[in-house]
């Protein structure tokens, strides 16, 4: 994958948003990082870039939104990519009863 070029760091700890040149143009991506795995993790935000400042602050809002839905998902030790089947998410639920019995 392309280098990230960094562009701007955002208010939330972690976030912060950039371009990677694709084979169809630059686009805006956000780059997250969690302190805990101390790794990054990127997310296209599918908005052309451009340079200027109504670009970085529709690229920074959507931003925030990436950021938000991949800490629910976090919080719930979900990785932010996995696809929620009922399959995964009954066998993870009966693991999680099978740890608290055990603890009982």
């Amino acid at each position: 994958m392309p280098a990230f070029n960094h562009i701007e760091d955002c208010v939330e700890s972690g976030l912060s948003v950039g371009n990677r040149p694709t084979k169809n143009g630059v686009y805006w991506y956000a780059r997250i990082y969690w302190k805990e795995e101390k790794k990054s993790y990127y997310q296209a935000l599918k908005i052309e870039y451009e340079p200027s400042k109504a670009s970085l602050k529709l690229a920074k809002a959507q931003a925030r939104i990436v950021y938000r839905n991949w800490s629910e998902r976090r919080k719930l030790n979900l990785e932010p990519n996995e696809v929620l089947t009922l399959d995964k998410i009954t066998s993870d639920f009966m693991k999680q009863m099978g740890d608290f019995a055990e603890q009982n």
